[in-house]
């Protein structure tokens, strides 16, 4: 079965999380995510999809971004476990 487009972004930046993730206080950091784009042709879905996905994950606290720093909260990985 097809995953949808948000499982496949929460798997893709869980995997980068565990491939290039630094723990931090504040959650796991990746220094040098993708760009949305990047992450669109990675699991086959358009920037702007990614883009409001990342931003609802924002507002809800789950992840940060600042330029290309990725941050992910402890409740990102809780909310991504329980979709894949």
């Amino acid at each position: 079965m097809l995953a949808d487009v948000e499982t496949r972004l929460y798997n893709a930046l869980t995997m980068l999380a565990r491939e290039e993730g630094e723990e931090t206080p504040e959650g796991t950091v990746i220094a040098r995510c993708p760009t949305q784009q990047e992450l669109g042709n990675t699991i086959g879905a358009c920037r702007e999809t990614v883009s409001r996905i990342i931003a609802e994950l924002a507002r809800k606290e789950l992840v940060s971004l600042r330029g290309r720093r990725l941050t992910l909260s402890p409740g990102f990985f809780s909310l991504a476990s329980g979709l894949s």
